[in-house]
């Protein structure tokens, strides 16, 4: 019988085989078998460990990335809606609520597609959809039959109106979002076997307190960037709003008629009735006097 003792794993399989060949016995100690069981161990739960390595990347950029970009926007559409809701008659902070949309929604769309493809299902994907159209609902509009919306000159009843009832269906978006998100949770509890929910809540009760405070920490992150971004949009917007009005009603009369004329031509361009009423050109309804 000859024993093998000492070697590398490469080198190990080597001898291995040269003993097979020739046709000798061979022994393996304990603890070499130890390490085979180890090495043997790792190499099928690897898939695990991609799994988790993915899984940390993924939480540790959603924690950095997402109260900032969802800060921002959800702050900037806030301020701005106050700001309409303060001067309904002015369309700039209509067209800056739409700017925080378009500008902040494609990054964190891209934040929840990460979080989607590694640990995602159908509920999920719900989940994250309500989220999404939760603030698409504050797009601004303009309805030309009514000629209302927050995209044309409102009183304060009817933008007060608008936003109230943009906020009911926003709000019953982020309820089913939740919702969703819980069943998300449930399904992927039930995927789990009984040893891997004993792993993972074993994990979590030895992380309790890390958990809690990074929970904590993103919370008062996206409050405070949101609040900040709120207080920021809504004095911006009602400055460049009161700053234009003031200039335009303080040019005198031969720039106010180049201007209107300028404005004009460039309606005329798309040959409509509404560009021309839109911009104040003269009109049986009187509609066009609204101003700018």
């Amino acid at each position: 019988m000859v024993c093998v003792a000492g070697f590398s794993q490469d080198q190990l399989k080597e001898q291995i085989a040269l003993k097979a060949s020739s046709g000798q016995n061979y022994c393996i100690n304990e603890e070499q078998m130890d390490d085979i069981a180890e090495v043997t161990e790792l190499a099928l739960q690897i898939d695990k460990i991609t799994y988790a390595v993915g899984l940390y990347q993924a939480a540790v950029t959603l924690i950095t990335l997402f109260p900032a970009s969802f800060s921002l926007m959800y702050g900037s559409i806030r301020g701005s809606s106050l700001c309409k809701m303060m001067l309904p008659w002015s369309r700039l902070p209509g067209y800056f609520v739409g700017a925080s949309i378009v500008y902040c929604l494609p990054m964190f769309t891209a934040l929840l597609a990460v979080v989607y493809q590694m640990i995602g299902d159908y509920y999920c994907c719900a989940a994250f959809m309500c989220l999404i159209f939760s603030l698409l609902i504050w797009l601004p509009e303009r309805r030309s039959k009514t000629y209302s919306g927050t995209l044309a000159p409102q009183t304060h009843s009817q933008a007060s109106k608008e936003f109230t009832r943009r906020g009911y269906f926003s709000l019953a978006l982020k309820l089913a979002c939740g919702v969703f998100f819980i069943l998300f949770v449930n399904n992927l509890k039930n995927s789990l076997d009984s040893k891997e929910v004993k792993e993972v809540s074993d994990m979590l009760k030895s992380a309790k307190g890390n958990i809690i405070i990074m929970t904590m920490t993103v919370l008062f992150d996206c409050y405070g960037k949101a609040y900040l971004a709120f207080v920021f949009c809504a004095d911006t917007t009602t400055f460049v709003v009161g700053k234009i009005t003031t200039e335009d009603l303080s040019e005198n009369e031969h720039y106010n008629s180049l201007r209107n004329s300028e404005m004009l031509d460039i309606a005329s361009l798309n040959t409509s009735k509404r560009g021309h009423i839109y911009l104040g050109a003269d009109d049986d309804s009187g509609k066009g006097s609204e101003g700018l």
